[in-house]
């Protein structure tokens, strides 16, 4: 089955089992793992604006904010990672368009290894 013109939100291959995209559905494809791309990354952005006006309020130190950033910078970095064990050949666009589908389905969610504590206070 061919996808033709049908935007980026709506893509979706048929069979994605040793399939070959066209030039048209690689586009569509690298565009929507862009968009999880980004949905994901905002996502750990969100916490660490949460996290920055808590400390703009005096309720956490500049120490833990400083861990919230790192932990950030280690959450982008295996999400950059994990898009681009896929991203770069095109045979394997329809794995990570399963992937994703699957997320949306609330049944598979790719979490990062490091992760944020939810510390009011960093250890000495």
């Amino acid at each position: 089955m061919r996808i033709g013109d049908i935007g980026r939100n709506n893509f979706e291959p048929a069979n994605t089992t040793n399939m070959e995209l066209s030039k048209q559905e690689r586009k569509l494809a690298r565009e929507k793992i862009e968009d999880y791309h980004k949905k994901r990354l905002a996502e750990f952005f969100e916490y660490v604006l949460e996290k920055g006006n808590e400390y703009k309020q005096g309720k956490i130190d500049i120490f833990e904010m400083d861990y919230i950033v790192h932990i950030f910078h280690q959450q982008s970095r295996e999400l950059f990672d994990f898009i681009n064990t896929f991203y770069g050949r095109n045979g394997r666009l329809p794995m990570i368009l399963d992937l994703i589908k699957e997320d949306e389905a609330g049944k598979w969610k790719w979490e990062p290894k490091a992760k944020q504590e939810q510390t009011n206070s960093m250890p000495n």
